[in-house]
């Protein structure tokens, strides 16, 4: 996942938004199960660098806590401000990644503030795409996945432009016919023998793309899948039976 990021053209966009700012209110004590207040949950080390530590001393990222009802946030009036968003353009793969981020962390003050107070905080840095606060330190797309930012993941995929070959209708092409029946030959001596390898339990099939198919339940599995099911297993060499096309169906 990293290399998705690390190894991409970086560009920063400014869009203007309506959105709300969230503020810790009360966290959930993990050992008296009450709410308490922020300034309580830090002296008892619930909050810890952006994270809220449960009973057994696990740290969770502060959104995932949220969205299981162990953070309360004071949500504020909806305000008209900037959306920062990050371009990530993969050098190596077709993809485009969008990071939209709406609010960041502030560790010292333990509350969610706007992307571009922290900016003015030093606790973005948008040359070298970098999230730091107090002892924190980190890439903006590491921070995002520990919770220390909030903000949407879009990704999509580049359509890449192939230039058309033109071709004269008065060119000969000579095509090396015994070349294209090897190849086939090949595919299908490949697949035999793979039908020979695994033993396929009877109320199932592989079909013509390949996957296991489950005759009542009509269900279709990956190998990997039907394998940890039970439905198929590899069978001794020694007791490799002639190829039976009823096991493939079209």
């Amino acid at each position: 996942m990293n290399n998705l990021f690390d190894n991409a053209e970086k560009l920063v966009k400014f869009n203007r938004s309506l959105s709300q700012q969230l503020q810790i209110k009360n966290v959930l004590n993990p050992y008296t199960q009450s709410f308490i207040n922020v300034q309580l949950a830090n002296r008892l080390k619930i909050l810890s660098n952006g994270y809220y530590r449960n009973r057994y001393g696990n740290l969770i990222p502060l959104n995932i806590a949220a969205s299981k009802g162990l953070i309360e946030f004071i949500i504020n009036d909806e305000i008209d401000y900037e959306e920062m968003e990050i371009e990530y353009r993969s050098k190596h793969y077709p993809i485009i990644t969008n990071l939209l981020i709406h609010q960041v962390y502030d560790s010292i003050n333990k509350c969610m503030i706007t992307f571009r107070q922290a900016i003015d905080n030093n606790y973005l840095d948008i040359e070298l795409f970098i999230y730091s606060c107090s002892n924190i330190s980190m890439s903006i797309h590491e921070a995002f996945y520990c919770g220390l930012i909030i903000g949407e993941l879009r990704t999509n995929i580049i359509e890449q432009e192939f230039p058309k070959q033109i071709i004269n209708i008065n060119e000969k092409y000579d095509f090396d016919y015994d070349i294209l029946f090897s190849l086939l030959k090949t595919i299908v001596n490949n697949l035999n023998e793979f039908i020979n390898t695994v033993k396929i339990i009877d109320e199932c099939q592989l079909t013509s793309d390949g996957y296991i198919r489950h005759k009542k339940t009509r269900k279709c599995y990956l190998l990997t899948q039907a394998i940890e099911l039970g439905l198929v297993s590899f069978q001794d060499s020694s007791q490799i039976t002639p190829f039976n096309n009823s096991k493939v169906i079209k």
